[in-house]
Order: C-alpha cells, then sequence, then structure tokens
C-alpha cells in the first residue's frame, strides 16, 4: 500500500471531493487529505520527534487544525513517518503570483502593455525570477516537511482560472491582447520549477481540463462548496475548480505514482532516521513580491 499525503488550502477540496470516484482504480493507493484555507498555512509549526526520530507539522491556530482534522478524517498534525510520498496543492503556487510579480518587477519581454516602462535591469530580473515563490504557504510547507523528514515532496500548482475571467477582469483582456500567453505560461513554469529545485515532481495542469494557455475549461469550475471548506463555490469565482477536476488530476497523479518508485520515501528506521538528512538549499525567505492570492 502507498500512502500519500496531500495537503493544501481551498484548492484541495477539488482533489478530495474527486478521490471517491477513483478509488476503485487504484487499490493500492491510500490518501489522506489535509487543508486549510487561504493562505494559513504560511503559520505551521514543527513538532520535533524524540531521539531524531522524525516529527511532524501542524497549523499553529486551533481553528486551523480544526480544518486539518475534518478533512483528514481526524487527525491534527502531519506525521512524516506515516507517509510514503507528499503533494502540496495550491498554496499559492499560482499563475496569479506570477502575474503580480511581472505586473511590478516587469522586464522585456513581459511588459503587458505596449511601451510599458522597464523596472528592473535584465541581470536583476532574471535573479529575481528564481524568488518569485519564496514566502508562500508552499514554500513554507515544503521546507516543514523537509526538516521534519520527509524526502519525497511533489507540486500541483493551482489551476488557471476558467477562461469567462476574460469578461470580467480587464487586466486578464490586456494580458491576452498584448503578449504571447503561451510564452508566459512557459515562463511561469520554468520559475516554479527554480523556486523548488528539491522538488520530486510537478504533477502540471492536465490538457484535458484546459480550455487554452493560462486557462482551465469553465467545465470544471466548482458552483458548490468543497467538503470541509468555507463557501468558495460562487459565481465569479474563477479560481476553485470541482470534484470532476479533482477526479481527473488525482488519475494522472495516481497513475504516475504507480508506475514511478523513484517518487516514494525509502521506508524509514526510526532508531537510523535523522530528520536533517535530504534538507535541501532553499534561497533566502524574504519574498520579492507580495500577491493577493484568493484561495
Amino acid at each position: 500500500m502507498t500512502r500519500v499525503c496531500i495537503v493544501g488550502n481551498s484548492h484541495v477540496a477539488a482533489l478530495r471531493n474527486g478521490s471517491a470516484r477513483i478509488a476503485a482504480e487504484f487499490p493500492d493507493i491510500e490518501a489522506t487529505f489535509f487543508g486549510v484555507p487561504g493562505r494559513w498555512l504560511r503559520s505551521v509549526k514543527l513538532v520535533r520527534g524524540h531521539n531524531g526520530t522524525p516529527g511532524s507539522l501542524a497549523p499553529a491556530d486551533p481553528e486551523h487544525r480544526a480544518f486539518f482534522r475534518k478533512m483528514s478524517g481526524g487527525q491534527d498534525r502531519i506525521s512524516v513517518a506515516d507517509y510514503d510520498c507528499f503533494i502540496l496543492v495550491g498554496l499559492e503556487l499560482s499563475i496569479f503570483r506570477w502575474l503580480s510579480f511581472y505586473y511590478q518587477m516587469r522586464h522585456e519581454p513581459f511588459s503587458f502593455e505596449v511601451g510599458a516602462p522597464q523596472i528592473l535591469d535584465a541581470d536583476t530580473f532574471a535573479d529575481c525570477r528564481g524568488r518569485i515563490f519564496e514566502g508562500t504557504a508552499g514554500s513554507t510547507v515544503f521546507k516543514g516537511l523537509q526538516e521534519v523528514g520527509a524526502t519525497s515532496i511533489s507540486l500541483c500548482p493551482q489551476p488557471m482560472p476558467v477562461s469567462s475571467i476574460l469578461d470580467e477582469q480587464k487586466s486578464w483582456q490586456i494580458l491576452f491582447q498584448h503578449e504571447d500567453v503561451d510564452l508566459v505560461e512557459s515562463a511561469f513554469r520554468e520559475d516554479l520549477l527554480r523556486g523548488f529545485p528539491e522538488a520530486a515532481r510537478v504533477f502540471w495542469q492536465l490538457d484535458l481540463t484546459r480550455s487554452g494557455p493560462l486557462l482551465t475549461d469553465p467545465r470544471y469550475s466548482k458552483w458548490y462548496c468543497g467538503e470541509g471548506m468555507p463557501q468558495t463555490g460562487r459565481q465569479g469565482d474563477h479560481q476553485h475548480m470541482n470534484a470532476d477536476y479533482g477526479a481527473e488530476t488525482l488519475r494522472a497523479i495516481y497513475s504516475e505514482l504507480a508506475g514511478c518508485s523513484d517518487l516514494l520515501t525509502p521506508r524509514l528506521d526510526p532508531q537510523e532516521s535523522d530528520p536533517s538528512r535530504g534538507a535541501a538549499h532553499i534561497l533566502p525567505a524574504e519574498s520579492v513580491a507580495s500577491a493577493s492570492v484568493a484561495g
């Protein structure tokens, strides 16, 4: 049995809601879901094990631990020794975070408006690109899991917004009018990889859920409240997806896990394990740009 820990913000609800649909297809995979809405997982705390054994990760706030218990079926912390691999979902690892950086720090060819000023020189701009995702909940949880002994951590970034965003947000209309959106998406992917060089894998959004570059097919939009999360399924919510999206995403993730032993953590011997083993070099924690990311 492969034990999978899936942790995220409100975007993890789509995967959890879709998990029952595909469970029978993967009898050898057992998944546990942990989630706290918004960016609150930036405040997770480490709980060390005894005698150098792997520890656990838990929200610092009691209300947020209650979200963990509801999503996971009773657990208020992530005990690293209980799982073979970890997948981080959403957690501000999104195109919205990326676009906020480029709007503030733009440099050719990412100007977003014809004739817009270049704020940074090319060298500084290139250096900053590797730090776009610092300070996010994803970065906090990733480093926290490493510190308590996790060695196989993959990412599942927040899905692209549904295409209706083009009807309602002027900034996205300008983006599609003036930019090569294929180039924008490829740069987003490149910069996410730069920010997490120690990630075991990045599970990019499936083409079948897409309507084109930077956009999700509206059929996967979430119009109802995700179980265990506050109300986010409202008309005009371009970012949250439904159980159909969750089922398709999990099917792809589980299929890859089933065929790739490299994504799994070696079984730990509590007498010999050292939580500091495999710790990655992470860039400084200061965020180069702030962003308002829903969910």
